[in-house]
């Protein structure tokens, strides 16, 4: 396999060059999506390093457990006593040898950290695949990434990223794009200004950032899109119903800004001195402002200013907003032009895994390693690529 591998990627650039040759590649637009394939790894194999601790610390226990019985049933055959029928015991030996299966992999490993930092589970038998939620249920594999063009779906790049999510993936993707269609003979612009669509599980700060970089024009909606869109049917029954809007309550347009001064004053006159200068959320940085005096317990305003158990009148002052590609990926897709080119997302991209996986059987890798599993997937796209040519060239094209 490892030297297959050295091989694969020159031989995925000739196919991809004889596609571009035939006049297969429109470039421009592309879609995205992922296959989420198990491999040969053990799905109860995974966790994270304190519960492996945890099973390797169960495995011990039973062990001696089963050791004890070993010995209570010993004593019992030196008195002369018989066996209950089929009664038999499991070797302690397996389950020790388990729990040293775990030692060893926590000696020659450190945690996996995620995204946000923190540690997310390992694989003892494939620590480099990830355990992913499907539609069919949990599978412990890899997370295939295809990139199609939209003329004739044939795969332009084909890569196994590290992790099982979509959020972070396009980065790698598109560098893999970029050097794949400059080998090809496709020029080093070739996805410059050309459009990309993916669907929400790739709507990400870094994904978004990842096509501004390589100049994409991308439409990928955020998860909630569907309850915004008028075309849906039944939507209504999706949508959290708000609070009737209580037009007496304040808002922050009724407090005035001091601006010499850094200070609000609250309809009732008083002063909203500076208390944070940049407290961070998951919305964004907020300036925070707040009365420091009692003066809200006596307040004549208070049943329009404050709710609930609240004592004291804040304000908070956003200053950046979190996740600006996000947001204006939010107001770009609701518009009708970006619903229109959004719907022909799926009929660019799910044809390869309609091919791959139900024509072709795809429904697993039996291999284990990023390294082998990005050298399958590659296989398996050169294949399909070929299919392409033979259907659909001038030259050797069979279909009408």
């Amino acid at each position: 396999m490892e030297k297959l591998g050295r091989h694969i990627e020159p031989v995925f650039i000739d196919v991809l060059s004889v596609c571009h040759e035939e006049g297969l590649l429109e470039g421009t637009h592309f879609a995205v999506d992922g296959l989420k394939l198990p491999s040969d790894a053990a799905k109860e194999w995974s966790g994270s390093f304190d519960t492996l601790k945890k099973k390797r610390d169960k495995f011990r226990r039973k062990a001696r457990a089963l050791m004890k019985e070993h010995q209570r049933r010993d004593r019992r055959l030196a008195k002369g006593k018989t066996e209950v029928a089929g009664e038999t015991l499991a070797p302690a030996e397996k389950l020790l040898a388990k729990a040293s299966k775990i030692d060893e992999f926590l000696a020659e490993n450190e945690p996996r950290l995620g995204v946000n930092g923190k540690e997310v589970q390992s694989n003892l038998t494939d620590p480099d695949s990830s355990k992913m939620h499907t539609s069919k249920g949990t599978v412990q594999g890899y997370n295939c990434q295809a990139l199609a063009d939209g003329s004739s779906q044939v795969v332009t790049s084909a890569h196994v990223p590290e992790g099982g999510q979509d959020g972070r993936v396009l980065g790698a993707l598109f560098e893999h794009a970029a050097k794949e269609a400059e080998d090809a003979g496709l020029g080093e612009d070739f996805y410059e200004g050309a459009e990309l669509l993916a669907d929400a599980n790739y709507h990400s700060e870094p994904n978004l950032t990842a096509c501004e970089e390589h100049q994409l024009d991308a439409v990928i909606p955020d998860p909630n899109f569907r309850d915004r869109d008028e075309r849906y049917e039944g939507r209504d029954k999706h949508i959290r119903k708000a609070r009737p809007k209580d037009t007496d309550r304040f808002t922050q347009e009724d407090f005035r800004y001091v601006e010499d001064e850094d200070h609000y004053v609250c309809p009732a006159g008083e002063i909203l001195t500076l208390r944070a200068r940049a407290q961070k959320n998951a919305r964004g940085i907020f300036r925070k402002y707040r009365i420091t005096n009692d003066a809200c317990d006596t307040c004549h305003f208070r049943s329009r200013c404050l709710t609930g158990t609240y004592r004291r009148r804040t304000l908070s002052i956003c200053i950046e907003t979190a996740n600006p590609r996000c947001q204006a990926m939010r107001e770009k897709v609701d518009t009708p032009e970006a619903k229109e080119r959004y719907s022909y997302r799926m009929g660019t991209i799910e044809p390869v895994f309609a091919n791959l996986r139900h024509a072709k059987g795809m429904n697993r890798i039996n291999y284990r390693g990023l390294e082998k599993v990005n050298v399958i997937w590659k296989l398996w796209c050169i294949m399909h690529n070929i299919e392409k040519i033979v259907l659909y060239s001038p030259e050797y094209g069979t279909a009408e």
